[in-house]
């Protein structure tokens, strides 16, 4: 049976923000009046349709932050969510989500958000915590020109943007596999840049209201 496209970007949506699949099930059937039979539908539709983080992002700024994360799957085992993002834009640069924290790891991280750089940006500084394998990583994907900042800990520097982004983890379920978690948190991360996006937008229109209102004042 085919689903009008509406009811499928729902069900996605519905998933992505942390229900189970039996759940998102439930729901799009009951708020669309329609029979989904299987929950692997659901998870077809995620797969299909999940938004995608690679497009280039515009206005970096020269300092990158660098951080990884723990989360938990279905099966109680660990994982480890890695992210890039930059201080200026309050964007996610690149993910990465993964069972291991090597030096593999970090490379394929570095390697995903230059593929978001836009022409002509390169970093001046990468800051991050004390993973050893970040400073090999980053000489040899960015070279010696970009310095590697270092700090013990964000949560005893006082600016932690990345640190406050793990915030976005609490919107997981649990995955039952490695790559099922890379389609959701990457979902996640196009939304919460998404949002950024749009308080960009906001802000500019209330600053161009206040030049308006100013100049007509003077007038």
């Amino acid at each position: 049976m085919r689903f009008p496209k509406n009811q499928v970007y729902s069900a996605v949506e519905i998933r992505h923000e942390g229900l189970t699949l039996k759940k998102t099930r439930k729901v799009v059937s009951n708020a669309f009046n329609i029979v989904v039979k299987s929950i692997s539908s659901i998870g077809r539709w995620c797969r299909r349709f999940a938004k995608d983080d690679r497009e280039v992002i515009r206005g970096l700024g020269e300092l990158l932050e660098t951080d990884e994360t723990q989360i938990e799957l279905f099966n109680g085992e660990k994982a480890w969510l890695w992210g890039v993002k930059c201080i200026k834009t309050k964007k996610v640069v690149a993910s990465h989500l993964s069972k291991t924290r090597t030096l593999q790891d970090a490379k394929f991280l570095f390697w995903e958000a230059r593929r978001r750089f836009p022409p002509g940006y390169w970093p001046k500084i990468i800051r991050t915590d004390g993973l050893p394998a970040y400073r090999r990583a980053i000489f040899e994907v960015f070279g010696p020109e970009v310095k590697h900042d270092k700090f013990i800990s964000f949560k005893e520097h006082n600016n932690n943007d990345i640190e406050n982004t793990w915030r976005i983890k609490h919107w997981f379920p649990r995955f039952r596999n490695i790559d099922s978690g890379r389609i959701h948190t990457r979902h996640v991360i196009t939304e919460y840049n998404d949002e950024k996006d749009v308080l960009l937008t906001h802000f500019i229109i209330r600053l161009w209201e206040v030049i308006v209102v100013y100049d007509i004042i003077k007038l």
